[in-house]
C-alpha cells in the first residue's frame, strides 16, 4: 500500500490511465506533492472561501 501511495507513483499512474478526479481545466490532479505548494497557488480570496466553507473540519485535523 505505502508503495502505490507514493506520490511519485500516483503522478506516474496519472500520467498512463487519467485519473477520474483531475478537473478538465487542470493540467494534473497530482500537482507538486510539496507541503504548503498551495501558497504559491491559491488566491488569499481563495484561502478565504477555503477555510469559510471548511473550517470545521480544518480545524479538526489541525490545519488551522
Amino acid at each position: 500500500a505505502v508503495q502505490f501511495a507514493n506520490f511519485k507513483t500516483l503522478q506516474q499512474d496519472e500520467r498512463d490511465q487519467g485519473f477520474s478526479e483531475k478537473q478538465p481545466s487542470a493540467l494534473s490532479f497530482f500537482r507538486s506533492g510539496q507541503a504548503g505548494g498551495w501558497e504559491d497557488i491559491l488566491s488569499p480570496c481563495q484561502v478565504d472561501r477555503i477555510i469559510a466553507h471548511h473550517s470545521e473540519v480544518m480545524h479538526g485535523f489541525g490545519y488551522i
